[in-house]
């Protein structure tokens, strides 16, 4: 899976992903020019190099997440799981 976030609410995400034993390939960003190549390891992507099989997790601030939405669906994302700022799926 990848989680869609690179902040500070797509760090925690992978924390509690990688503690219930979810494997993470990786982090989505919207503009990798801002964006750091790797975050802890991982590298760090825009949605169109997603694979069709790959599973993403949105882990964006709440005033984000529509549009991440949005970008996701017109990519043929049909499941999209959000993270929320409490924690968990």
């Amino acid at each position: 899976m990848y989680i869609y976030g690179a902040g500070k609410l797509g760090k925690k995400c992978y924390e509690d992903a990688k503690q219930a034993g979810y494997e993470c390939k990786g982090f989505i960003v919207t503009d990798k020019q801002n964006n750091p190549d790797t975050i802890f390891g991982l590298p760090v992507i825009v949605p169109n190099e997603l694979k069709a099989d790959d599973e993403c997790i949105v882990a964006v601030k709440d005033e984000y997440k529509g549009d991440v939405i949005n970008n996701l669906r017109k990519l043929n994302r049909k499941e999209i799981l959000l993270y929320t700022s409490a924690g968990g799926v």
